[in-house]
């Protein structure tokens, strides 16, 4: 591209690109790319639970009350008792992320 772009300079784009047989597309494709700026970092959602909310619900979860109900059980359980402490797919979410959740069903 940069024999395109050192072309351009010269000439117009639409007649540097022909005379190289590139399509002027690709050659603003590169140059968008080519000025954007690289995203280094994932961006942390603000509303994710904090780390130690992460080990508040896996103390829960892994409590002798609750080490042998679903997930769900124990949403439905702590939200009877007025406390909220995160969506059921977060509980599954932490769970997997510490390897604790596994595939229950019986095998063949």
């Amino acid at each position: 591209m940069s024999a395109a772009e050192n072309l351009a300079k010269k000439t117009s784009v639409s007649s540097a690109c022909s005379a190289l047989g590139i399509p002027r597309s690709n050659y603003y494709r590169h140059q968008e790319t080519k000025n954007r700026p690289v995203r280094n970092r994932k961006i942390k959602s603000p509303l994710a639970l904090t780390d130690d909310e992460r080990e508040d619900v896996l103390s829960i979860l892994n409590s002798d009350r609750f080490v042998d109900k679903s997930p769900g059980e124990t949403y439905a359980t702590l939200l009877d008792e007025g406390e909220y402490i995160c969506s059921t797919r977060t509980m599954y979410r932490v769970l997997s992320a510490e390897t604790e959740l596994k595939e229950r069903r019986h095998r063949r």
